[in-house]
């Protein structure tokens, strides 16, 4: 573009972010630092490099070796969204399909060489902040050169996952992360908790990748055997020809270790394609992670360019909610979207006050047709069908949606649109 005099214009205009008096408020231009360090982040995760002078500041690694930490712009697997029922069914059937409960926590990777190490998925290394997980890492016989992959958890007292605490303890530094989880004392903050490590994969064992070339049913048969050391009784490996009363009690010994020794491996469910997601509204769980048993990652195992692959053979199984809503109000785009739709700030009403509460805003499902046909002050008061995962905890009188989509236009009136699932909430 700078050589062909062709160079594209950009430009967007954030405005604050966040509630005046929080901490978490950030002026105009506090947000417009954030949101430029923020790219620079992406880029770097994905293997840009600056350069000074014309020459490179850093170098972009293009593998990895257990000699040195993990390059900041390798990145492991993601599940693939969703699977088409027909297909579960027929991986069902073949006996090949395996669900297994899906956390709703951060990803993270605890790395072996003489020592044990923790990463987070965007390969910052925060090990300082998880004296007890790396503990009992340090009791499991597991050979030097060795990478797990889990999830970073924190449950509430009803066994549901804490989201929300979990990002307070990860996202914080040091001295605070150790304060919320109660390692340190501080009369700052609430304690929350410590973090539980759920693990989900073995992606290198003594050296060799296991992630590109082994089945994830022998993953799942190598972790079972390295957590034995904690609870000898463990015995399923994929949980394919189990009873569904041997996989119940699996999956309690596997909580009372996790609960224990803050880190245990993943829980197998029995269940099908009919049951699965009635199953996980009923455990109050975020949904499962189905995979083929016979599946291999290949090269989407991992990449160097910041990004997770998504490979053939994992997917995730989640419910979702869908409810009517009233739009209260439009805002603007940013980025490619300036002078289009944004999304809609959306309202319900709550079924026992029968008072309007305010529930977000929607930015998700538009197509950029869309956007240009609704950002129009017309639509505000028209009712809408919203598609989303779960509610945030209330806030400050708010009860926003995560992952909320636009499904289209609802034939309701605006006293109709009452809120459905309160409850679920993080």
């Amino acid at each position: 573009g700078v050589q062909t005099c062709a160079l594209p214009i950009s430009r967007d205009a954030p405005g604050p972010c966040g509630t005046v008096g929080h901490a978490d408020y950030q002026t105009a231009e506090e947000y417009v630092d954030f949101c430029i360090d923020r790219e620079i982040r992406k880029k770097r995760e994905q293997g840009y490099v600056e350069y000074i002078d014309d020459k490179p500041i850093e170098k972009v690694a293009t593998f990895f070796s257990f000699a040195s930490i993990l390059p900041k712009n390798m990145c492991f697997y993601k599940p693939q969204k969703c699977i088409a029922d027909e297909k579960l069914k027929d991986l069902e059937q073949g006996g090949n399909a395996i669900w297994t409960l899906k956390r709703d926590g951060m990803m993270h990777i605890a790395y072996k060489t003489d020592s044990w190490n923790i990463y987070s998925r965007r390969m910052d290394l925060v090990t300082e902040k998880y004296p007890h997980i790396i503990e009992s890492l340090n009791k499991l016989n597991i050979p030097s050169n060795t990478i797990l992959l889990g999830e970073f958890v924190l449950p509430k007292r009803d066994g549901t996952d804490n989201f929300v605490g979990v990002s307070k303890i990860c996202r914080s530094d040091r001295d605070l992360s150790l304060a919320y989880q109660g390692i340190i004392t501080s009369d700052k903050v609430e304690v929350l908790g410590k973090i539980l490590y759920y693990v989900f994969d073995v992606a290198f064992y003594n050296g060799k990748d296991l992630i590109s070339v082994v089945p994830i049913g022998k993953r799942f048969g190598l972790l079972r055997n390295i957590f034995s050391v904690f609870d000898n009784r463990l015995s399923i490996n994929t949980g394919l020809k189990a009873e569904k009363g041997q996989v119940l009690f699996e999956n309690k010994l596997r909580d009372e270790m996790l609960n224990k020794h803050y880190i245990a491996p993943l829980k197998i469910y029995k269940t099908n394609t009919e049951n699965d997601i009635k199953l996980a509204k009923e455990l109050k769980v975020e949904g499962f992670v189905v995979v083929d048993a016979r599946a291999s990652y290949g090269d989407k195992a991992y990449s160097f360019d910041g990004k997770a692959q998504r490979p053939v053979g994992i997917w995730k199984r989640k419910p979702k909610y869908e409810e009517e809503f009233i739009i209260v109000d439009i805002y603007e785009g940013a980025g490619r979207n300036i002078g289009k739709l944004g999304g809609f700030e959306i309202e319900q009403i709550h079924p026992e006050t029968g008072e309007r509460i305010y529930c977000g805003r929607c930015g998700g499902g538009f197509t950029n047709e869309d956007r240009l046909r609704l950002w129009n002050k017309k639509v505000i008061g028209k009712t809408v069908k919203i598609e989303f995962d779960s509610r945030q905890p209330p806030k400050d009188g708010t009860y926003a949606l995560r992952f909320p989509e636009f499904i289209g236009f609802a034939d309701k009136t605006p006293e109709e649109c009452v809120a459905q699932f309160l409850s679920n909430t993080d």
